[in-house]
């Protein structure tokens, strides 16, 4: 994987004061460490080398992992959860946080991200670029969302990838909610709560295939 980097900055959330880890060999690990690393003491490391990991090693470090696929966000979870690690999170400097807004950890948001009063954004979750979440949005554990998305009124359960360029809309007294480890494809525009996993053009389902499938 060729190396990455970029000129935007980015703010650390839930900070520890230890140093930064960052696992797995994904684009936007590579990318946040080539930023960190000339910044503060962070490393790089595989799955393996975590699960291989002596306490004292894990001790010295808090922790992040930012990848697009529910499958490996989980795997990565459970080997550090196993361990008993502390994460953190990640913020792009040009993103906007309205009032009350909740940041779970080992969460990513990238750029222009608004999130707007009353927004839950849960553990273990990507947030790409230029995503607008309002009107009490809820985005659940482990969570993709691609960019140029927007939410209103609209809840996510846990795994759920919402994929470009797809609106959620529900209105303020019956809010949109999408099952857990539902794939949602680009383009899409869902109005109405999806009640059984799958992947969907907007509101009609077209495979049975989840988020930990595909």
């Amino acid at each position: 994987m060729p190396i990455v980097a970029s000129t935007a900055n980015y703010t650390v959330l839930h900070d520890s004061g230890r140093n930064l880890c960052f696992v797995g060999n994904t684009q936007m690990n590579n990318l946040l460490y080539n930023y960190f690393k000339t910044r503060r003491n962070c490393t790089l490391v595989s799955l393996e080398d975590i699960e291989n990991s002596t306490s004292e090693w894990v001790d010295t470090y808090q922790f992040m992992s930012v990848s697009t696929r529910p499958r490996f966000k989980y795997q990565v979870k459970n080997a550090l959860d196993a361990k008993g690690v502390i994460y953190f999170s990640v913020m792009g400097d040009s993103c906007m946080l309205g009032e009350n807004v909740n940041i779970g950890y080992n969460t990513f948001l990238n750029q222009n991200v608004s999130a707007w009063a009353g927004t839950v954004i849960g553990d273990h979750c990507s947030i790409t670029d230029f995503i607008d979440l309002a009107h009490d949005t809820v985005i659940g554990d482990c969570c993709q969302v691609g960019p140029f998305c927007k939410f209103s009124s609209t809840t996510l359960g846990q795994g759920v990838v919402v994929n470009s360029r797809v609106f959620l809309y529900g209105p303020h007294d019956r809010p949109v909610v999408v099952a857990d480890y539902t794939n949602i494809n680009l383009d899409s525009r869902v109005l109405l709560s999806i009640i059984e996993p799958g992947t969907y053009n907007g509101n009609r389902r077209v495979s049975d295939l989840t988020s930990l499938d595909s």
